[in-house]
């Protein structure tokens, strides 16, 4: 009876033991992650994360441009007088600079002035104040003149973009681009990005601007595009993108239509 006893404190002492250890042991991942799923589910209104998924889509239109050295000067057409983009007045509306603020103390309550707010313009300062090295270089690029010379019209906002690479600066303002050297020599025309695509499609046909400019180090390609809204308001709507072929920006360009 002795050794049934002993026996039986020891089975006791084992199982206690082992279901201590059992409650320890980590949960399955899976059904943690069952849970949190669960949970995001019904956070999301019904709507699990997984349907958050990035959105691709294939060029409708490819094709390969002629060499923008190539690119001959478009007809000039003479400023009408228009300034299009938005805009119905030539002249840029400047807002004051940082608005005087309420007369209070020198420092301390909610009407005292903030000391490190600029109450001058460039011109008021000395240049010792200004503190800022002059460029090293400087020359004129695309200007809205060209623009009139070109279409006919002036465009306003400028939309001003443009990168630099290792030989070459690429210059784009609404609705015309340019390619200098890094001394300010224009290697090409100032181009609309419609002439590296082929006239029968959309992105060949209209310069509805918005350009972006890029220079990708890594690949050694300089990537041109901008928006084709050929029935705005009405979609279709495309995005144009012109990618060189070489590390020449002067080069010909792969062309890709795509629809957005």
């Amino acid at each position: 009876m002795r050794n049934r006893s002993r026996l039986l404190a020891i089975g006791l002492v084992l199982l206690t033991v082992g279901g201590m250890l059992f409650a320890l042991l980590p949960r399955p991942v899976t059904a943690c992650a069952g849970g949190m799923d669960k949970t995001a589910r019904a956070q999301g209104g019904g709507k699990s994360q997984e349907s958050l998924r990035p959105i691709s889509s294939k060029p409708v239109h490819f094709s390969v441009s002629p060499a923008l050295r190539d690119i001959q000067p478009s007809a000039r057409l003479g400023d009408s007088g228009e300034t299009k983009d938005g805009s119905k007045d030539k002249r840029v509306k400047r807002s004051p600079l940082n608005p005087p603020l309420n007369k209070g103390k020198a420092s301390g309550g909610a009407n005292s002035i903030d000391p490190v707010v600029q109450r001058s313009t460039a011109k008021s300062l000395r240049e010792e104040e200004l503190n800022v090295p002059a460029p090293s270089l400087t020359f004129e690029g695309i200007s809205n003149n060209d623009n009139a010379a070109a279409f006919g019209f002036t465009v306003s906002p400028p939309d001003t973009d443009g990168d630099v690479g290792p030989n070459h600066y690429v210059q784009s303002v609404n609705l015309l681009s340019q390619v200098f050297s890094k001394t300010g020599t224009p290697l090409t025309v100032p181009f609309k990005l419609s002439a590296l695509f082929p006239s029968n499609t959309a992105c060949g046909q209209t310069d509805d601007g918005d350009p972006i400019v890029l220079y990708d180090p890594l690949a050694d390609r300089w990537l041109l595009s901008q928006f084709s809204l050929p029935s705005f308001p009405n979609p279709p709507f495309f995005q144009c993108i012109a990618i060189s072929q070489t590390p020449d920006p002067t080069g010909a360009y792969f062309a890709y239509q795509f629809e957005s």
